[in-house]
């Protein structure tokens, strides 16, 4: 890992003093990269991204949220993947869809629902790019819903 600028704070923990939040931007082996937030542990030997910070990987899906302890800490994220296809809703800690969310296509039409790990489960709202909406209350398991273009 190539750290490329860095600002560090006190530590937060008071029952560990080798405990420090800092700010920089992190280039790793594989091409990805991180940017903004990070807790580093001396005792431990580990950083992780901590905090609001952009992970973007070597073939540019962006992913921009709040992190925990190196998952996604936070109900909201914002995800761009390198063919333009967006999301922006609920993930859990290994940053499925789950909850309420929009997956919006390359072409502008969108998908907007409850999901459950990665699939559309209820209250599913599809947009077309002109505008037309398509609502259903709830999807049955056989259905299959590509999102990779």
């Amino acid at each position: 890992m190539k750290r490329n600028s860095s600002k560090t704070s006190k530590p937060t923990d008071s029952k560990n003093l080798n405990v420090g939040i800092g700010t920089a931007r992190f280039t790793f082996k594989n091409g990805d990269s991180y940017e903004e937030k990070y807790q580093v542990n001396v005792d431990r030997r580990t950083l992780v991204k901590q905090d609001e910070g952009v992970y973007t990987t070597d073939n540019f899906d962006v992913y921009d949220g709040k992190w925990c302890d190196d998952k996604f800490g936070s109900d909201k994220f914002y995800i761009r993947y390198n063919n333009n296809a967006r999301y922006k809703g609920n993930v859990d800690a290994n940053g499925m869809m789950n909850g309420t969310g929009t997956y919006i296509f390359p072409d502008g039409s969108s998908l907007t629902s409850i999901w459950s790990r990665n699939k559309p489960i209820s209250d599913i709202v599809y947009k077309e790019p002109l505008g037309y909406k398509w609502t259903t209350t709830l999807i049955s398991d056989n259905v299959c819903i590509s999102t990779k273009l």
